[in-house]
C-alpha cells in the first residue's frame, strides 16, 4: 500500500507486453541453462494439458501471451512457475506427483494469478530498489562517518539537531546563531 512495494506495484502495471516478453525470452534462457532440461512427459499427457490449460486462458485476464511450458525440474523438482508475459513452466515431476488433471490444473490457475497480478515483474522491482537503496544507504553512512571525522578533528562545522545535540553538545544550532 506504501513505499517500495506500492512503487512496484504501480511500475510493473505500465510494463508493456512487449518488454515483458523480452524479459521472459531472457529468463526463460537462464533458467534452461541452469535449471531445466527437455521434458521427457508423453507428448498425448502434454497436449491434454494444454488443452485445460487453453481452456481457462481464454477466460483470464487479456493483454498476455499465455503459454505452457513443460520441463524436465532437474534439482528444481516439482515445481511450477509463472513469468511475467505468460509463459507457465511445469515440471515433469510436478505432472508425475499429481493424482489427477484437476490438481494440477489448480496449480496452473495458480500460476495464471501470478501472472494477472504482476508478481514476478513486481518482486523484480521491489528487489531491484532495494539493492539500489542499499548502495545509497552503504554510501551515505560512509559519507556520514567520513563528516563525523571532519567533525571531530574541528575541521568541520555542523548545525546541529537535538539527536546530534546528544553526540556533540557543543554543536551550534540555528537558534544559537
Amino acid at each position: 500500500k506504501y513505499g517500495i512495494p506500492y512503487f512496484a506495484k504501480v511500475a510493473a502495471q505500465t510494463v508493456s507486453a512487449q518488454t515483458a516478453a523480452s524479459i521472459d525470452d531472457g529468463a526463460m534462457q537462464v533458467l534452461d541453462k541452469a535449471f531445466f532440461a527437455p521434458s521427457k512427459l508423453d507428448p498425448a499427457i502434454q497436449a491434454r494439458l494444454r488443452t485445460r490449460f487453453d481452456r481457462m486462458t481464454t477466460v483470464a485476464e487479456p493483454g498476455f501471451k499465455y503459454e505452457l511450458l513443460f520441463r524436465a525440474g532437474g534439482p528444481i523438482g516439482a515445481n511450477a512457475l509463472a513469468l511475467a508475459s505468460g509463459t507457465i513452466v511445469m515440471t515433469d515431476e510436478m505432472v508425475q506427483a499429481a493424482k489427477n488433471d484437476e490438481e494440477l490444473v489448480s496449480v496452473l490457475a495458480h500460476e495464471v494469478g501470478h501472472v494477472v497480478h504482476r508478481h514476478s515483474l513486481r518482486r523484480a522491482f521491489q528487489s531491484s530498489v532495494i539493492a539500489l537503496l542499499g548502495r545509497h544507504v552503504h554510501f551515505i553512512m560512509e559519507q556520514l562517518s567520513e563528516a563525523d571525522q571532519h567533525v571531530k578533528a574541528g575541521k568541520l562545522r555542523v548545525l546541529a539537531t537535538s539527536v546530534a545535540l546528544q553526540k556533540y553538545p557543543g554543536l551550534p544550532t540555528f537558534q544559537s546563531l
